[in-house]
């Protein structure tokens, strides 16, 4: 079964570029999430002065998989947006040289492009072409306007987690290079939806919940995420999912200590590769079928891991090429490699179920692999317990 995409971009939203001429005195963004959090309206509305008399080119809007039309209006007046031609490349010498500042130049088989920031932790940037903005063209008088924008948006959605996490973005990246940066007010209206959001921005307005106001420019993006809450069962697993691996383990061990002491109860002076392939092939079992339910690659991974050790030791014991006191430790050793291997796989098995109560597709977390460099942290105190119970029963 293959693992779903663990990230999902939504629409690319961001503050406009801005002329050299022009001034942009406040932006005022309202959000308002959809009901089914799977998209988000955007309105937006921008206070410019300009500088000059004519027609221009006040702002370049970013035009990137919005869900509806972008529509635009200037001084309560509907505008039409235009898409700046495919082929042009270099803003340089074109209607467009005015927001050369917040380009970066490209090389001759390369478009002009900025840098978008979209996650307030992440140090990645979207490099956004010259091509994928919209514009228009209007005839303004020297002084005060209104700008006002709408669109719809896509969610972005991060399957990381147990459960999906969904949030809306905006990239602030283009602010940088406005001439001036006035007032920045950001409200999120969930009166559609009524689910808590998270945000990257910080405390709220006292006493205006979900208003946000700024002089500065606070970050080079901002977001609202929502996770979907985990059901009872699944947030109790998830809270002790490392007990509950640490008592599969417990389990394994004592059930290997206690045929240890049946074997050497019944006087035997080897240990049997016959229990050994017992308590080795049936962690081995658990993780196998694990490995197959989520994706055949892995499934051929694992297999080698859990066969190799044992059929090696049945070779020692075949050829004769050891000692009988070497293969006690050896078969001890196999059984406390595969055991920390089934515990680290159980973690995975209780990832499955968490999200399989939670109606989530099943597949491996991110880094979850990465449970594999403590199997030796494991497998030491393990195979020294073996050992020892192994030495105290043969006393007796």
């Amino acid at each position: 079964m293959a693992s779903p995409k663990f990230r999902v971009r939504g629409t690319l939203a961001a503050s406009p570029c801005s002329s050299r001429d022009v001034d942009i005195l406040s932006e005022t963004i309202l959000v308002r999430p959809a009901k089914d959090i799977s998209t988000a309206f955007f309105d937006v509305e921008y206070t410019i002065k300009c500088d000059r008399d004519g027609m221009q080119i006040p702002l370049l809007f970013v035009a990137w998989q919005y869900k509806d039309d972008f529509k635009v209006w200037v001084d309560s007046a509907a505008v039409e947006l235009l898409a700046v031609p495919q082929e042009l490349h270099h803003i340089r010498s074109s209607p467009f040289e005015e927001f050369s500042k917040s380009f970066t130049r490209g090389d001759s088989s390369k478009s002009d492009e900025i840098s978008l920031a979209y996650h307030q932790h992440w140090n990645v940037d979207t490099a956004v072409s010259i091509n994928s903005f919209k514009y228009f063209n209007v005839n303004l008088a020297r002084g005060i306007h209104k700008i006002r924008v709408k669109y719809n948006v896509t969610r972005c959605i991060n399957r990381s987690g147990y459960t999906n996490e969904y949030s809306f973005r905006y990239s602030l990246s283009p602010a940088k290079f406005w001439r001036s940066f006035g007032q920045l007010t950001i409200t999120l209206d969930t009166s559609l939806c009524k689910a808590p959001f998270k945000t990257s921005l910080g405390d709220p307005v006292f006493g205006k919940w979900g208003v946000w106001e700024f002089t500065d420019l606070p970050a080079a993006c901002f977001s609202f995420s929502y996770i979907e809450p985990l059901p009872p069962a699944a947030e109790f697993i998830a809270h002790y999912n490392e007990w509950l691996c640490l008592c599969f383990g417990l389990l394994l061990l004592v059930a290997n200590i206690r045929a240890i002491g049946i074997y050497r109860r019944k006087g035997d002076s080897d240990y049997p590769l016959n229990m050994a392939f017992c308590f080795v092939a049936i962690p081995a079992l658990l993780t196998m079928v694990w490995f197959y339910y989520i994706g055949l690659s892995e499934f051929f991974i694992i297999i080698p891991i859990c066969c190799l050790l044992p059929a090696f030791d049945l070779a020692i014991h075949t050829l004769g090429v050891a000692r009988i006191y070497w293969k006690i430790p050896f078969t001890l050793l196999c059984c406390s490699v595969i055991s920390s291997l089934a515990v680290v796989a159980s973690g995975f098995g209780f990832d499955a179920i968490i999200q399989h109560l939670a109606g989530q597709p099943i597949a491996v977390m991110p880094y979850a692999f990465l449970g594999f460099f403590i199997i030796p942290v494991i497998a030491v105190p393990y195979f020294l317990l073996l050992i020892a119970a192994n030495y105290a029963y043969s006393k007796r």
